[in-house]
């Protein structure tokens, strides 16, 4: 699977970048997720993503991420990443 850049670039889907991030955010905001929470989360994210039939562009993916965070009870750490999204631009 494929991420579409912001700028058009093509990059592969890669789960341990957002587990990195995932894990990044919640120490930021004070809400750490444990080893379970993180692989439950990354899970679903994956299965949303492979789930598509094209490449998923990276705003989608966002989406993906931060909806993940909230059906598993995280709304903190999904606001936390959506705004950190929003002040350095998309990164993934």
């Amino acid at each position: 699977m494929k991420v579409i850049k912001s700028d058009g670039r093509y990059q592969d889907f890669d789960i341990e970048k957002i587990r990195t991030v995932l894990a990044r955010v919640s120490d930021e905001c004070g809400a750490s997720l444990n080893t379970g929470d993180i692989n439950a989360v990354c899970a679903h994210i994956q299965h949303a993503v492979y789930r598509l039939e094209s490449a998923v562009p990276h705003d989608v993916l966002y989406d993906i991420v931060s909806g993940a965070l909230r059906k598993f009870g995280f709304s903190g750490i999904a606001d936390a990443f959506v705004r950190g999204i929003d002040q350095q631009g998309p990164q993934a």
